[in-house]
């Protein structure tokens, strides 16, 4: 590779400041290149190039460093600083500016496991306070297969037994009775269930001696009825339109 106008004045420049290692990374040539080329341009290449005095970090190299690190690449900070990459590198380390590795904890390999599949990333990334794609990437080295139906719209057992306030056992029954119609699919070791949204109100109409109105959480029943908009002039309105069976139902179960 030829060398241009710039890297000979680089050279020249920092022949004496930066280590032969930092010359050769920042100019991406060879060390046999690099110390023929000073030869030729006369430099002094009778002493160790390992050995040259180092440049110091200045106190204004420091606070660009701090300021900027995390916000611009390394190789802009190269160009701006007039350093190598490990230069670069080895200062942010020397002022804590790297990123530290946060290491998954059990409770939060556990966490993943009971929700992949059930929970959006999105979820589990605000719930863990992680972001999105650490959360898919944990997940692809324990083996969780591919997140299909993870979207937010599904129940567990567990939710459709606490919004409607009956023991899950009840619910568990009701779905291998076929009352309650789901999908099972097998997440490593363990056997996951999920219930749309369609098949938890197919089974209030069709079950309505199984539930109570009452003692259930009907503003969450109901939201499934609602439709939502903004108008121009931002404002919220809710429309909700609930089905008969529904409303006879919430009638019945006052009277009791």
């Amino acid at each position: 590779m030829s060398w241009k106008a710039e890297d000979e004045k680089y050279l020249r420049v920092n022949w004496k400041t930066e280590n032969l290692p930092q010359i050769i990374a920042f100019l991406g040539k060879t060390e046999d290149s690099v110390i023929r080329k000073a030869g030729r341009m006369g430099l002094n290449i009778c002493k160790e190039p390992n050995n040259l005095i180092k440049r110091k970090w200045t106190m204004d190299e420091n606070q660009y460093m701090i300021s900027n690190y995390n916000l611009l690449s390394v190789e802009i900070l190269m160009k701006d600083l007039n350093r190598s990459r490990n230069s670069i590198l080895k200062r942010a380390q020397y002022l804590n500016l790297t990123i530290k590795l946060k290491y998954w904890t059990k409770d939060e390999i556990n966490y993943l496991e009971e929700n992949w599949g059930i929970m959006s990333i999105k979820s589990i990334s605000r719930k863990l306070k992680r972001s999105m794609d650490a959360v898919s990437l944990k997940a692809c080295q324990i083996s969780l297969r591919e997140q299909i139906l993870a979207n937010g719209y599904f129940f567990t057992p567990r939710c459709v037994s606490e919004i409607l306030n009956i023991n899950i056992r009840t619910i568990y029954n009701c779905m291998f009775n076929e009352l309650l119609h789901f999908r099972k699919f097998n997440l490593r070791k363990k056997t996951k269930y999920q219930i749309s949204v369609d098949s938890f109100l197919d089974f209030l109409e069709n079950n309505l001696n199984i539930w109570d109105s009452r003692v259930a959480d009907i503003q969450t029943i109901k939201s499934h009825y609602c439709s939502y908009s903004i108008t121009t002039n931002d404002i919220f309105s809710v429309n909700s339109s609930l089905p008969n069976w529904l409303q006879n139902k919430i009638q019945e179960d006052s009277k009791v």
